[in-house]
């Protein structure tokens, strides 16, 4: 599926979608005003290519893994929100993240770009998109052919080809750009779009999944190649899949990802991201309807002190999960700040320490176990290094200071890679 993604759906039955939706977006930008000059991490990106065709797409169920440790895990781990923006100017670029979120899972982020024009109005692009955590387990491969109109529209058409015909998904896309660092697109998608007709399964679309994505990309700057501005709207309506004609399955999502990075001209930094969705599974067998609604909020202020970075920064999430009648809710705060040494120059790059710190304030009010409240703190160290002819790479160590000294001291660690070529 043109990104088998999991995140999740819509409302449940006892609730109105457009007064849910509307009531969301002005929380959502009365805090964008409200912090709209900080920055923050790279999370969730090109929800274009996304669409969620199965339940299992979208870990409604991911909850039960969460506690007052991971948010912190979570955070720490994303690629840097610098990266986003070398993304997205890039036409040929890697990046991946691994970190360990518990004694057996990893937190695995990859995504690999590739733009080759094919003539001087035929482009061609390829994307691998990997993010598998206790939120999503995505892995997808997009193929796009982008036609230039005009010098300022495009028309792309994409899709996403599977050993199973029943499980291709085509889409299209317009984009147009007001200048060169700017770009508007709007993305449909179709997933499964053949499962009615080559199906070796007896089950049908009652209504099949679709998607619809708006996407703003700003990359104009003064100061820094990793400067741009990103907004996405994504909504996929109501699928139902159909067995003899009986509905079995309902899914729907709907989500709001805003980002940003810019760089001053006296080197401070300031970046953020914003991000809130709604997703709803109706499993009309067993009669559970299952809901998840997040809201997660990253704020970052670079601030150079001569040869030293200072970096704090600001998160806070909230998560609700319903089954039925039985709902979960968590809700965590996370202050941190980095500090940066000042550089030295190796035969093959420019190498850099920071140590850092964050204070994880988690409650979870719950139907379904026992609630709870916890104040985490952990140190962060890490080392990255700027290779002189293309590249970063980065390790990140972390330390449980409330059990320092103990067997647990030691929480984990993450390595990070990004390559242009």
């Amino acid at each position: 599926m043109v990104y088998r993604w999991l995140k999740v759906q819509h409302l449940s039955k006892l609730e109105t979608v457009n007064v849910g939706v509307l009531n969301d977006l002005v929380k959502i930008f009365g805090i964008v005003a409200c912090i709209i000059l900080t920055p923050a991490h790279a999370f969730l990106t090109d929800s274009q290519y996304h669409v969620a065709t199965e339940p299992e797409h979208l870990l409604l169920d991911s909850y039960t893994h969460w506690d007052s440790e991971a948010d912190s895990d979570f955070f720490t781990y994303q690629r840097p929100i610098e990266w986003d923006g070398l993304w997205y100017r890039g036409t040929r670029v890697f990046d991946l993240s691994v970190g360990s979120i518990s004694s057996k899972q990893f937190l695995y982020y990859q995504r690999l770009k590739l733009h080759h024009g094919l003539s001087e109005s035929v482009e061609f692009r390829l994307h691998w998109l990997q993010e598998r955590d206790f939120e999503e387990d995505r892995i997808a491969m997009p193929l796009e052919l982008r036609f230039r109109l005009s010098e300022r529209w495009f028309l792309s058409v994409l899709g996403q080809p599977s050993l199973y015909k029943s499980e291709d998904d085509v889409g299209f896309a317009v984009a147009f750009r007001p200048s060169d660092e700017r770009e508007i697109q709007i993305t449909g998608i179709w997933g499964d779009f053949q499962r009615n007709i080559r199906n070796l399964d007896t089950d049908e679309w009652g209504q099949a999944p679709q998607a619809w994505t708006l996407t703003s990309t700003d990359l104009s700057s003064e100061a820094g190649p990793s400067d741009f501005r990103r907004f996405e709207y994504h909504i996929e309506p109501k699928s139902i899949r159909t067995q003899n004609g009986v509905p079995v399955t309902s899914l729907s999502y709907q989500s709001l990802y805003l980002s940003g990075f810019k760089t001053r001209k006296n080197g401070h930094t300031l970046g953020y991201r914003i991000f809130a969705d709604r997703a709803f599974h109706d499993d009309h067998v067993n009669t559970l309807v299952r809901l998840r609604h997040r809201s997660i909020l990253q704020a970052e202020y670079g601030s150079r002190i001569g040869p030293h970075m200072f970096r704090p920064g600001f998160t806070f999430t909230y998560r609700e999960n319903r089954i039925n009648q039985h709902q979960e809710i968590h809700r965590a705060v996370l202050p941190y700040f980095w500090f940066e040494f000042p550089t030295r120059s190796k035969n093959f790059g420019i190498s850099t320490w920071s140590v850092g710190y964050d204070a994880t304030v988690f409650d979870r009010d719950s139907t379904l176990k026992s609630d709870d409240r916890a104040l985490e703190h952990r140190l962060n160290l890490k080392s990255s290094l700027k290779f002189s002819k293309a590249g970063e790479l980065a390790f990140l160590f972390t330390f449980d200071l409330d059990r320092f000294g103990s067997g647990e001291t030691w929480e984990g660690g993450a390595g990070q890679f990004r390559l242009d070529f």
